[in-house]
This record gives C-alpha cells, structure tokens and sequence, in this order.
C-alpha cells in the first residue's frame, strides 16, 4: 500500500509541475521524473525525457527522448533527437567494483567526481547518441545519429562514430567566426524569421549590417 500511495503521489506532483511549467510555455510530456531544479528559458519542449539535478535549457530547444544527468547546461535552438543520454557520474576503473555501491553514499566521491557537462546553442544530436559528462559541445555543432562524445567539439563540427570523430565542418573558417562573434542565437527571433535562411552569407550580411545599426533587439 506504502508504494501505491508514494506513486500515486509522485504521478500528482508531475501533473501539477507539468501544468506549472506549460504556463510558462515549457512542454514536458511522457517523464518519468524532472527534478525540482531544472530550469528552462521559455519555449522549450520535452517528451519522453529525464531530467536530474542542476539542469538548464535555454530557449527554443527540444529532446524527445532520453536523459540528462545533473551538472548540465544546454544553450539555445538546440535540436537533440530520441534516446540521448547527456552526462552521468563516471565509475571507478580501479576500485574493487565499478558498482555505485561502493560510492552512492559517499559525498565527498561525488563532489571530486562531478563534471559539467555545456552544449553549446544550434546544436543538433542525432538519435541514440551519448555525451560523456564533463564534455563541451561547441555551438553550431552537429553530432552523428550513435556517437559517442568522449571529447570536447569544436564550434560547427559535424562529428560521427564511436567515438566521435570531426568528420567536416558546416562552414569555413570565416563563416565560422563571423556566426561565433555575432551570436545570432540573443537575437530576437521575429527579426531572425525575416531572414533568408538558406542563404548563411546573405544572412550574415543582414544580421551584421542590422547589429551595427544597432536594430536588432536582443531576446
């Protein structure tokens, strides 16, 4: 009876947090458990999906399935598809066990052991991909459907295999720090869809031009 009345209890309080959260224009649907921590910038959509601890999402960005262990932060307009797995707590190699028996209620393990794990903003990862905890994901990046992110990657890589190597970049090098340096992302988005998107240097052009006449309103 204990478990049926704990359930049902915890199944009230997600209900009520979901509802409180879509208020504020975060759509959580189908999880199994957010912590009471996380914090979202509005919009921000979410299905099938745990959350843990010191969690944040900026704006614009979606996961439909997977988890995000504690100690995350992830940037904004970042597109993170099904059954991803962001950071977790490492285990020891040279202990007698890689069994959290032996440290789950070790506090002092768990400080010297915790690692932020940053993505970056306009990030897209590919379905059933992982990223090791501690890593950065750079901005623009693109990580491969199955990768394995063991180390950090650079701003606009696009990175396959296990484990994750840079298999090109979106851009050239120029490309690539003009987008760094305008930050387009603190951009008001209802400027950003008047936008010619399919054209990244017509849309520079605009955004640079507009940033320099002071136009553009920041979000």
């Amino acid at each position: 009876m204990f478990g049926i009345g704990r359930l049902a209890k915890d199944i009230v309080k997600n209900l009520l947090r979901q509802h409180r959260y879509k208020l504020k224009g975060i759509q959580i649907r189908n999880v199994a458990h957010v912590a009471d921590d996380f914090y979202a910038e509005s919009p921000v959509n979410l299905e099938n999906v745990t959350v843990e601890h010191n969690v944040r999402m900026g704006k614009y960005s979606y996961m439909l399935g997977g988890r995000i262990y504690s100690d995350t932060q992830i940037g904004r307009y970042c597109s993170i598809a099904a059954n991803v797995v962001i950071g977790g707590l490492t285990h020891p190699q040279k202990w007698l066990s890689t069994s959290p028996f032996q440290y789950e209620h070790d506090i002092q393990y768990m400080k010297d052991n915790i690692r932020t794990t940053f993505i970056g903003n306009d990030v897209w990862i590919g379905a059933n991909s992982y990223i090791k905890a501690g890593i950065t994901v750079g901005d623009g990046a693109i990580i491969g459907s199955g990768a394995v992110v063991t180390k950090d990657i650079p701003p606009y890589a696009i990175v396959v295999g296990v484990p994750a190597r840079v298999l090109r970049y979106r851009f050239d090098e120029q490309t690539i720090q003009r987008l760094l340096e305008l930050k387009w992302w603190n951009k008001n988005i209802l400027e950003l869809q008047e936008l010619p998107h399919s054209n990244v240097l017509e849309c520079l052009e605009k955004l640079e031009k507009c940033s320099s006449n002071r136009y553009f309103r920041h979000l």
